[in-house]
């Protein structure tokens, strides 16, 4: 799994790229964008890992044909994900991150709304809020394989971050550090003996928020005062990734 500091933007292959100008003339007043992210999908499906979305391949077409638009004027944009083999994408899934803006007005927004249609398509809205002129960019974050991969990661392996457990003990300067997760089946170094293991249960009673830690065998469950997290050793989750899973490309 590769992880990535930078996005790719995607690029206009058909129609007009801007910039757009937006004029003053029968403006209605200025509404506040609503939605700032990609419309989650909540249905199940299978993802070929060989095949993610490819910024590169992938890009965005104006609706309109027009280059001149009113103040608060809705401007759609549809969005087709393509492949690594330059194959349109048949499902959704996957994550951009869209914003008009204006470098010289030191001017942005966010889109106000990105509809995941399920095949591949995509419509992105943005309310213009500025005179002047607009332009476009659209970047993907996650492929809707990476999306997939990292649910995955998370539901079915929990205990991939660490957390160690403070432990007040009597007489002692120093806490005891033990490990500490959301779940029993965590992580536990080797070179740490811990015989005949038993589990202090903070779980929340309010919110059923579940949380152990190792009982120390110096101290009480009720002398814990706090956990911070820990780094695994680098290559920890790449163990139980397939190779087509460790080829992509995760931004952090």
């Amino acid at each position: 799994m590769k992880v990535s500091s930078n996005s790719i933007s995607l690029h206009s292959s058909r129609g007009h790229t801007g910039p757009f100008t937006v004029h003053e003339i029968g403006h209605e007043k200025a509404r506040p964008s609503t939605t700032r992210s990609t419309v989650p999908h909540t249905y199940n499906r299978s993802v070929d890992m060989n095949f993610p979305t490819n910024p590169v391949f992938s890009y965005y077409l104006i609706k309109s044909g027009t280059t001149k638009y009113k103040l608060c004027d809705i401007l759609e944009v549809t969005i087709e994900a393509r492949n690594v083999k330059n194959e349109r994408k048949l499902y959704g899934g996957d994550f951009f991150y869209a914003w008009i803006h204006n470098d010289e007005l030191n001017a942005s927004a966010a889109a106000d709304v990105i509809i995941d249609h399920s095949n591949g398509t995509y419509t992105v809205k943005f309310r213009l809020h500025w005179t002047g002129q607009v332009q476009i960019t659209i970047k993907l974050i996650h492929s809707s394989e990476a999306v997939e991969l990292l649910k995955r990661i998370r539901d079915d392996h929990p205990a991939r971050f660490g957390y160690l457990g403070f432990f007040n003990v009597p007489e002692r300067k120093k806490p005891v550090t033990v490990p500490c997760h959301i779940t029993k089946d965590m992580h536990i170094n080797p070179e740490d003996q811990f015989e005949n293991m038993t589990f202090c249960d903070f779980t929340d009673s309010k919110t059923g928020f579940p949380w152990f830690c190792v009982k120390p065998k110096q101290t009480s469950c009720d002398s814990y005062f706090k956990h911070k997290s820990i780094n695994w050793k680098e290559g920890y989750v790449d163990g139980f990734l397939s190779r087509e899973e460790n080829k992509l490309t995760i931004m952090p």
